[in-house]
Order: C-alpha cells, then structure tokens, then sequence
C-alpha cells in the first residue's frame, strides 16, 4: 500500500509504502525511476520537502530521514542533528505521523502520541522544543486471539503472567484507548495543575493556566483512576518544594504511590513539577483483577482500591506506618465491579457504588459493611463522586437505568454537582440533587464538547465562588477540556468557552 506521496527535485513523483520502502515515477510516463528498499523499517507516512529542495521522509520507526535528488541518503546535515535531540524530548519510540519544512522556522513534527515537536532551521539557530503534547491511543498488542471462529487483537495490557485474552480485554474497556482518569491538588494550594492518564500508560502533568504538559512520565501499566491526597503537604512558600501524594490505580491490578514535586519561584506559578515514585514497587500488592478507582481516606492513612472482581481493597499507606502499603480489610459485599467511591471526613465510614447499580457503606478499618444504610444518612462527607446516593437522585431522566452517567464531582464551593454521561455531555445541577426534572422543569444546564463518552470530571481551584473550573476527560476522544463556570444571574448558571489542555 502507499501511503505518502512528495515531489522530488526533478518534479518526480516519491512515495512512501507500508513496507517502507521510496519509490521514484516519471509524472508523464508512470516509469519507475528508482526504488529504495528498508528506508525505513516500518510504514512511510511522510514524504516532503526539505532544506535546499532535498526530500524528507519519517515514519512509524521514529526516523527522519533526508535524501538526495537519486534518493541517496545523507547522513551528515546540521538539521539531522538538531533531529537527534529534539526526538529525545518525545515519549520513548515515537511513531511520526506528519511533518512539514519551513526556512523561516523549521521542521514540524506531529507523532501518534499526539506531540508537536519543532526543529529550529541552522539558519535560524536554538534548540528543539515540544509544542503541544497529549494523550494517544494505547498501542496494539501484536498477539490476537480466538474468540469463537473470528480472531481478535487485543489492546496490551501489560500482563505478566501471560497474554490478555479477547475477551477480557473487551469486557473491561481495554480495546481501544481511552483516557480515564483525572486528578487535581488539594484547593487550597492553589496550584493550577492537573493529572491525567488513561490506556496509553502516560502520567502527564498539565499546567491549567497556561494549558500545556508541562511533565509526562510512563506508567507500569494503563492507568484507570488517579486521587491526591488531600492530607500531604503544607503551604507553599517562596523557593520551597511541596511534596504532594498521588496514588495511581492500574488496569492489570497494580497500583502505585507518587510523589508530585512542585517547587514556586514567586507567589503566583508553580516553577518546576517532579514526580518520583513513593512506594517501593513490591510494597504495593498486585490484585487479580483489573482496579478500577482509587481513593485517599480524608487524613490519608487509607488508600481504598475498587476492583472489578467486586471487593473493596484497603491499605495502610501512612506516611509513619511501618507496614506501608499492607493490605489490612477487604470490604464483600458488592455484586459487580466497584465504579465509585467516597469517604466520610473522619475517615470512619466508606461508601461505594458498583456496575450492579448498588449503594453500600463499609465501617474502616474492619471493613464490616453497614447493614442499614439510614445509620449513614446524617453523615458529613469529603467527597460526592457516588453517582448512586442520595445527593444524585435527580441526576437521572425518568425511564432511564442509571448506567449512563459515568462520574459526578461536587464543586468546591458546595453548590454545584457536576457529571458526564455516555451522551458526551457535561451537566450542571444544583447540589443536592434528590429530585429529577419535570416535564417543563428542567433541574440542569448541558454543555457539548467531547466526541465520545466521558469517562473523568474533577474540579479546580478556582478565583472565587463566582468563577470555578471544571475539568473533563472524554475517553476515546483522548481529550481533557477545562470548563470556566460563568453565574450569569442568581438563578442561572452556565459553562463558558471550553478549551482543552
């Protein structure tokens, strides 16, 4: 198959193939001039222009390559140079997926891991710098298998013990690549940083003022849920580094605890950003199944972990404990895989929500679930992600089963409850919601912008009460938008302009 197509220095016609191989045709005739076998090991998806009329091409195997007018490579030119190091800053094996030459600025490259990367000309001067970065697809495992007569590939989901199958794969989202999870510090850092990561194995770091990665770092697996802890780190000063904890649940049953390094150089923007593992990788239990979310109990000294084998893991992850990352009670009781999870402010009671559409409490550490559930109903909570309580009644049309809202948040200021659901919307309530609309009576405001089903929504910081953020992932979109709330009148609430990050 071709795949690219160029003009060459005589006004003859180049093209890339799937093999990755050049070819050369006379325009007038359709004769074969020459052909260049393994220029690269992998399909061509580019061949363009260059410095000084000579042909450029890249492909799937992360190469750039330069040819001369009988499409003979050279192999020594200041921009190739300049090539080597810029393809240093990309995520590890970048697969090129465009590029274009300018002499005024340079050669643009765009990757399949959605990077932007640009060559300054020699002529120009300076020194390689990604543009944009952002999420990608997860990669394709090269092993298929069978599935009744039809044989299927399967998405990688880095299992070591042996191949994922099919079926596994697709009844637990891993086909595809979506991302799934998002985290914001503690509000009252005020730090203007997200997290975000999802199938492509990318923890990336994003710098919500300025709506760029500022830091990605790969993961040991995809990533399926992402929460702070709320309890680490101080106040940031001047010229001191804040050490936050982020725990990262992963989709082969793995988890992870990080330490987010953030360091200040005046009193408005966070300087640099470092994340270092903070839990030795053995420390930190392997679970069967694949972990679907993960929560820090409100003083972190809990890190519950849902799965979708339906049980509740909870850890002793405080930073004093000598048993660091032990498991200590498994919460039973659940008939499907755990999808949300909430904790009491006193870090004393645990509510959850599953697949089979159930609400139940667990008492911590025991574990013990809490029979009656009105024992729970004057309880003060830390967070409302539960889509399945009370405070959510209302979010739900009439008729409708309950499975197609994916995540709420509630906002910082208490008077709002945010969700995403399977119609790619994003809904505004007032919080609590107990009651769903009414014929004539709507109860929410929805805002379009993602192409696929959301899957993630989390709140930032924000100025005031009269102006919060809203933050978005929206799965095989491979998208994160942030929304700016806009409270138009008393009554009224609406989102502003979203722009993605």
């Amino acid at each position: 198959a071709l795949l690219s197509v160029g003009f060459g220095q005589e006004g003859e016609c180049v093209v890339g193939s799937a093999t990755g191989a050049l070819h050369a045709f006379e325009l007038e005739t359709g004769r074969l001039v020459t052909s260049v076998k393994g220029a690269h090991a992998g399909p061509v998806h580019v061949v363009a222009e260059g410095p000084g009329g000579r042909l450029l091409s890249c492909g799937k195997d992360g190469a750039v390559r330069l040819w001369s007018r009988a499409l003979e490579p050279i192999l020594e030119h200041p921009l190739l140079d300049g090539i080597a190091r810029g393809l240093a800053l990309l995520a590890p094996q970048p697969r090129l997926r465009a590029c274009d030459w300018s002499s005024d600025h340079g050669l643009l490259l765009g990757t399949w891991a959605s990077e932007l990367l640009l060559v300054p000309s020699p002529n120009v001067g300076g020194e390689p710098r990604v543009i944009a970065s952002g999420h990608a697809q997860a990669a394709s495992c090269t092993r298929s298998v069978e599935l009744g007569s039809r044989p299927i590939s399967a998405a990688c989901c880095a299992r070591s013990a042996a191949p994922p199958t099919a079926v596994d794969c697709e009844a637990e989202g891993e086909v595809g690549g979506a991302v799934r999870a998002l985290a914001t510090p503690p509000e009252e850092f005020a730090l203007g940083l997200a997290v975000s990561s999802g199938d492509d194995r990318m923890l990336r770091v994003w710098d919500l003022k300025r709506g760029a990665s500022v830091l990605s770092q790969p993961a040991e697996s995809a990533v399926t849920s992402l929460d702070f802890d709320a309890s680490s780190g101080e106040s940031l000063k001047v010229n001191e580094v804040l050490g936050l904890r982020l725990a990262a649940a992963f989709a082969d049953g793995g988890w992870a605890l990080y330490t987010v390094g953030v360091s200040r150089t005046n009193d408005k923007a966070a300087a640099t950003v470092a994340l270092t593992p903070a839990l030795p990788r053995d420390a930190a239990p392997r679970h069967e199944r694949r972990l679907t979310v993960c929560r820090f109990s409100p003083d972190g000294a809990w890190l519950a972990l849902g799965c979708a084998d339906a049980t509740i893991y909870l850890h002793d992850v405080s930073p004093s404990s000598a048993s660091l990352g032990g498991e200590v009670a498994r919460c039973f009781g659940h008939s499907s895989a755990i999808t949300h999870l909430d904790w009491t402010v006193d870090s004393y009671v645990l509510r959850s929500n599953c697949k089979g559409h159930e609400l139940r409490f667990f008492d911590v550490p025991s574990g013990q679930q809490i029979a009656l559930a009105s024992a729970c109903r004057d309880l003060e909570w830390a967070t409302h992600t539960a889509v399945l309580a009370w405070h959510a009644l209302g979010i739900f049309a009439r008729g409708r089963d309950g499975s197609g809202v994916q995540a709420a948040a509630r906002s910082p200021s208490g008077s709002l409850l945010a969700t995403v659901d399977d119609l790619s919307l994003v809904n505004l309530y007032r919080f609590p919601c107990p009651k769903p609309e009414k014929p004539g009576a709507p109860n929410r405001h929805a805002a379009g912008g993602h192409s696929s089903p959301a899957l993630a929504c989390v709140w930032a910081e924000g100025a005031s009460s009269s102006h919060e953020t809203l933050l978005t992932a929206g799965g095989q979109d491979l998208c994160v938008l942030q929304w700016s709330l806009e409270r138009r009148s008393h009554n009224r609430m609406m989102f502003g302009a979203a722009t993605g990050v």
